[in-house]
């Protein structure tokens, strides 16, 4: 089952929606998981969001508390405990959210890797790592399951690639994981390929690339 499929919007026993509307466009919502669905990603790809950010889709194996198959279900509540999510409590989440949206990585990530096959400067020869050049962008349940609830249960994670921890990789939200080459849009405008990689927390390494035409 992959993600990419429609998730039923229905009320769960395990979720008891207060429907609280507040002031910003968000309400309260009784969860007893934070976390809705694990994806075990087996295909990635890259594609360009707006200008110098690139979207990282992942897809794979769905396992969900609002399946219909006992057997997936279970595999779900073993990744959350995995995850230690017993959330059992209220979290403010954004209007437009619907049971089944927070779906989050089933393997964490250990390392990520970009080049590009040309070269962009001096320091950065064809195939050499831009991972100092480029900013991952991605939301994080960490910070809700630690306790620390923000906006919608999810924090916001900026950095340098090659400044993030093996901490902001983890519980990351599959809906939203970007690159940003912010410092370096000359370059990244240039005709190229440019290759991502991902390692997961099982060695398993996904590999994908994009080609920019050039303007």
């Amino acid at each position: 089952m992959k993600r990419l499929i429609f998730f039923s919007v229905m009320c769960l026993a395990c979720l008891r929606c207060s429907r609280e509307t507040g002031e910003s466009g968000t309400y309260t919502l009784y969860k007893e998981y934070l976390i809705d669905s694990y994806v075990s990603v087996d295909h990635m790809s890259i594609s360009p969001v707006r200008g110098a950010t690139f979207a990282i889709n992942c897809s794979g194996p769905v396992y969900s508390i609002t399946s219909d198959d006992a057997a997936n279900v279970a595999k779900f509540k073993e990744l959350a405990a995995k995850k230690n999510d017993n959330f059992k409590q209220e979290a403010t989440v954004d209007a437009c959210y619907s049971p089944g949206d927070y779906e989050c990585f089933a393997e964490d990530f250990t390392e990520i890797h970009i080049s590009s096959d040309i070269s962009w400067d001096d320091k950065h020869s064809a195939g050499d790592s831009l991972n100092d050049l480029c900013y991952f962008m991605a939301y994080s349940y960490a910070s809700a399951l630690n306790g620390e609830l923000s906006y919608g249960a999810l924090s916001w994670i900026k950095k340098r690639v090659n400044e993030l921890t093996a901490a902001d990789l983890e519980l990351l939200s599959v809906k939203s994981v970007w690159l940003g080459f912010f410092d370096s849009e000359l370059s990244i405008s240039k005709p190229q390929i440019i290759t991502v990689s991902l390692t997961k927390e099982n060695g398993q390494i996904l590999t994908a690339s994009y080609k920019i035409a050039g303007k």
